[in-house]
């Protein structure tokens, strides 16, 4: 489930957020061009503590706070995600008849890129927007869902009358649309974005899945078939009765008897040959010819899909699905999966016994009883595709407070039925986030036999991506979507609010997908998934301004939480208050804090938004959700920090010993070598001595020469080492190379310190593990606080580049002991 960017979003002024529909807006602009954004600027005095008011808002809010009315709060952090993610950039997906699934932007911008090549594009280039609103604007008007041949159609025609051009122009673009169409694929639908469009994406995956195994599995059949009734019609050859006179003179005809006697025909023929089928063994030809006859036959007429909804029940608008009410669906998707599961169970039988007769291999005492003992639980995802899939459609919190017991009990009996769960994406009761939020999803990773996915229709392509991996899967299959409460912008913003506020994180996890659990979960599906929350690098007209979406930035767009914010005058600013992303980086360095967050006026101007102590753990509460669904994908694990961290204990450990031994025998033979050149220095002493008293007792003697002077081992070499600076240039070399910045990158633990404070200058390599990217991207000083966070001491600062205004000597100082 792989999506999107992973580093922090550029992004420019406001748009604001109407109630009418996404794609309801004409022209080329996605709204009024808004003020400029503004940087916010402190007041001159700005209080200790916050004002009483503000301190009993936070702890106990009551109704609609002062300064704030209606649901019309923008935080800041949700530009960067608007400037990202326009709906018509999303919406309407077109969905191929082979299963892919792409947004018809993305489709459009191809073709017009593919004409711009050959010079005819001119009148249609920019218009990738306006293109898009329209086919989205069709699409809604057919309830959601449009075949693409008649939807195109009428998007091209308002597409066409939108533009005001003389009978020459009008002709011209025209052409260019026409030919744009060309380029489209051929069939398929146009989707819009609505509660429906889950279960519409879903069927549209489990269709094109079970049509291709069917395509691959339904011509074996048919030569199985045909192949049984050879058998059968060899094994009438042998009946004895087929050798009378009379079925001889049947066969013949009467006008043969004139000149073949029947009589005597039968007499001339052997009577003994081939012996034919015993009767069991003929029954079971029969039985399985009969079994592989009606699923040929039922692979034309049977549905792909057979859907049970709680509630109100959907137009799917594709062909091969079946959709039934129910009060229950779960217990009415059993009952029809275990109808299914006999037919199931008699084609999984027939194949086999078809196979072994086609090569021969058929021993009845050996075979039949273990053809007897299959079931439908011994079929293959191939085999199973030749009944339709069962799916379960209903509310999550029905799913979760009156069917937990059905739901538990059907992970249990894996039965391959499909669960779709649709949940607001943030759900809201008496006022305040449900304390959890959905947790069908996780009862379903408990169970661990289970394929489980969460997703959004704010990212419909991973969503659809999970959904085709679903459909593949031969187990039980829970997924849990999070809808849009209609087709307004509103209900756009505030779904992708939503996901980048870590409200119903995606996951997957699918247990065929290998033996490690790397292998069978992912969390790559979630926006910038190694950072605690989404950030987006503003760029207001007076510098620029790093903001995090957090689930509190989310909640600020449900009218039903707008009782959760005071938007304070810049006259309550007080210096306990501190925003949201922050506190919740480290709440014990704030214990009295009172959380904010930034929103945006009318004006482009920046206010604070103090947020209620029920917000602020909602918030915390979906951070740690957050936290442990990243380890368990990979990302910023506390395992593998703890493990690296042992490791370099081990190895600095490892290091000092290996240090203590070398110092311990370098100290032993510094003292052998003090001792022999002692007692060498005694010798030569004594020599002299006992010369110069011999000369002394021998006067008559002529006087002695000199005894030579007694050679000193090792002084030619200490001289001819004293000069010898040649490895000056190496340490030069070493200096140098010492100057520029680097991590020990196989000691990184993921923790993100570094990656927070710059990602330009650090990056993670293929490993998850930090590497330095761009040292021009960055300062002296934001290495050394990067080393100074990393808790594996892996970050070395090197030497300050020139110029660098951050390179004071204290901050030099500071690097010495990480270099």
């Amino acid at each position: 489930m792989s999506r999107r960017a992973d580093r922090p979003t550029d992004a420019k002024g406001t748009e604001a957020a109407g109630a009418a529909g996404p794609h309801s807006t004409g022209g080329g602009a996605e709204a009024a061009t808004p003020p400029p954004l503004r940087r916010p600027a402190a007041p001159a005095e700005v209080a200790a503590r916050s004002a009483t008011a503000v301190v009993r808002f936070h702890l106990v809010p009551e109704g609609t706070p002062a300064g704030g009315g209606g649901p019309g709060l923008t935080p800041a952090a949700l530009l960067g995600a608007r400037a990202s993610r326009p709906p018509w950039e999303t919406y309407p997906l077109f969905l191929d008849e082979d299963g892919t699934v792409r947004p018809f932007a993305a489709l459009v911008r191809d073709g017009i890129e593919e004409l711009a090549a050959q010079g005819g594009a001119d009148l249609i280039a920019g218009e990738v927007a306006r293109l898009a609103r329209a086919a989205a604007r069709i699409a809604e008007r057919h309830g959601g869902i449009v075949p693409a041949a008649s939807g195109l159609a009428d998007a091209f025609t308002l597409f066409r009358e939108e533009f005001d051009l003389s009978e020459a122009g009008s002709a011209a673009l025209r052409r260019q649309v026409a030919a744009l169409a060309q380029t489209l694929p051929a069939g398929g639908y146009l989707l819009a974005m609505d509660e429906s469009a889950a279960p519409r994406l879903l069927a549209h995956g489990v269709r094109a899945v079970r049509r291709r195994r069917l395509a691959d599995r339904l011509p074996e059949l048919k030569r199985l078939a045909d192949r049984l009734e050879a058998i059968l019609r060899t094994d009438d050859e042998l009946d004895p009765g087929r050798r009378s006179p009379e079925s001889i003179g049947a066969e013949l005809g009467g006008a043969a008897e004139r000149f073949v006697d029947p009589s005597a025909l039968a007499g001339t023929l052997p009577g003994r040959g081939p012996q034919r089928l015993s009767p069991a063994h003929r029954r079971r030809l029969e039985t399985s010819l009969e079994v592989l006859r009606r699923r040929l036959a039922a692979a034309e007429t049977e549905p792909d899909l057979v859907l049970f909804v709680e509630g109100e029940a959907p137009e799917i608008g594709l062909p091969g699905v079946e959709v039934h009410p129910a009060e229950d669906a779960l217990a009415a998707a059993e009952s029809r999966f275990d109808e299914l599961a006999s037919e199931l169970t008699a084609a999984v039988r027939a194949l086999r016994a078809a196979r072994l007769e086609a090569d021969g291999a058929f021993e009845e005492e050996l075979h039949e009883p273990v053809l007897d003992a299959l079931t439908w639980r011994e079929a293959t995802p191939e085999e199973q595709a030749l009944v339709p899939r069962v799916v379960a459609l209903l509310p999550a919190r029905v799913l979760e407070r009156e069917r937990t017991e059905r739901f538990v009990g059907l992970l249990r009996s894996a039965r391959p039925v499909v669960i779709l769960a649709r949940t607001p994406a943030i759900p809201v009761a008496g006022g305040v986030p449900e304390p959890a939020g959905p947790v069908a999803g996780w009862l379903a990773l408990s169970h661990r036999a289970a394929f489980a996915l969460q997703g959004t229709l704010a990212d419909p392509e991973s969503l659809a991506a999970g959904f085709s991996r679903l459909a593949a899967s031969p187990r039980t299959a829970v997924a849990l979507c999070a809808v849009p409460s209609g087709g307004s912008a509103a209900a756009w913003w505030r779904l992708v609010a939503a996901d980048e506020g870590r409200a119903l994180p995606a996951f997957l996890y699918d247990p065929d997908a290998g033996r490690h659990w790397a292998d069978r979960f992912s969390v790559a599906g979630n926006r910038q998934p190694e950072a605690p929350w989404p950030a987006y690098r503003l760029e207001p007209e007076d510098g620029d301004w790093e903001q995090r979406l957090t689930f509190a930035h989310a909640a600020a767009l449900v009218p039903e939480l707008r009782g959760h914010f005071r938007v304070l005058e810049p006259g309550e600013w007080a210096a306990d208050q501190v925003e949201i992303s922050e506190l919740l980086d480290e709440p014990e360095a704030h214990p009295r804090a009172i959380p904010y967050l930034w929103i945006v006026g009318e004006d482009g101007a920046p206010a604070r938004a103090v947020i209620s102590r029920t917000l602020a753990e909602a918030c915390a509460e979906r951070l740690d959700t957050w936290h442990a669904l990243q380890e368990m994908g990979g990302y910023a694990n506390e395992h593998a920090r703890r493990a690296a961290a042992a490791a370099r204990e081990a190895a600095l450990a490892e290091a000092e010993e290996e240090r203590r031994r070398l110092l311990e025998s370098h100290a032993e033979e510094l003292d052998r070598v003090r001792r022999t050149a002692t007692e060498e220095a005694v010798d030569r002493l004594v020599a002299v001595l006992t010369g110069a008293a011999a000369a002394e007792t021998l006067t008559a003697a002529p006087a002695p020469q000199a005894p030579p002077p007694v050679p000193e081992p090792a002084a030619p070499e200490a001289a001819a080492e004293e000069p010898a600076p040649a490895e000056e240039p190496q340490e030069e070399e070493e200096d140098e190379l010492a100057l520029e910045p680097y991590i020990d990158s196989v000691l990184c633990t993921s923790c993100n310190e570094c990656i927070n404070l710059n990602p330009k200058l650090f990056t993670y390599n293929e490993n998850k593990q930090a590497q330095i990217g761009d040292p021009a991207a960055g300062t002296f000083e934001q290495l050394v606080l990067a080393a100074e966070k990393c808790p594996a001491r892996c970050i070395h600062p090197g030497a300050p580049r020139p110029g660098d205004a951050t390179a004071t000597d204290e901050m030099v100082k500071r690097a010495a002991k990480f270099n």
